[in-house]
C-alpha cells in the first residue's frame, strides 16, 4: 500500500481529481486520479452536478488530504486509482474516506468490473 499527502488542484467530477501529491524528499507530482471502487454520475447530468457539489462542500472543509493506493499503475484512461482520505476540524483527527462517503450517501455506486 502506498500513502501520500495530497492537495486538490481541481475537481474534474465527483470521482476524478487533479492532485498535487507529495512523494517525499521534496518531490511533488501533479497527476489525475480516479477514486477506486466507485462510479459517480457524469458531471453534466443533474445527479453528477449534485455529486460534484457534495464533494466540493466536503473537501472545502478539509484540513488535510491524503491518498492511498494498492496499485502502481494507471487505469485505462491514464488516471491513478486511489482511496482519497480527508480530515476536517470537526473530525478530531479521524480520517474519512471520500470513496466510502460517496457510496454511503448514494452520490456514487460501487464500480462494477
Amino acid at each position: 500500500m502506498f500513502e501520500y499527502s495530497a492537495t486538490i488542484l481541481s475537481i474534474v467530477d465527483a470521482d476524478t481529481f487533479k492532485l498535487e501529491v507529495d512523494l517525499g524528499f521534496n518531490l511533488r507530482v501533479r497527476e489525475r486520479f480516479r477514486l477506486a471502487r466507485v462510479n459517480a454520475p457524469e458531471r453534466m447530468s443533474i445527479d453528477g452536478m449534485k455529486a460534484v457539489a457534495f464533494v466540493t462542500l466536503h473537501l472545502s472543509q478539509a484540513t488535510a488530504i491524503k491518498i492511498s493506493s494498492e496499485k502502481s499503475r494507471q487505469e485505462k484512461y491514464g488516471r491513478w486509482l486511489c482511496e482519497l482520505w480527508f480530515q476536517t476540524a470537526d473530525s478530531k483527527g479521524r480520517w474519512q474516506s471520500l470513496n466510502q462517503l460517496l457510496l454511503d450517501t448514494r452520490h456514487a455506486v460501487p464500480l462494477k468490473r
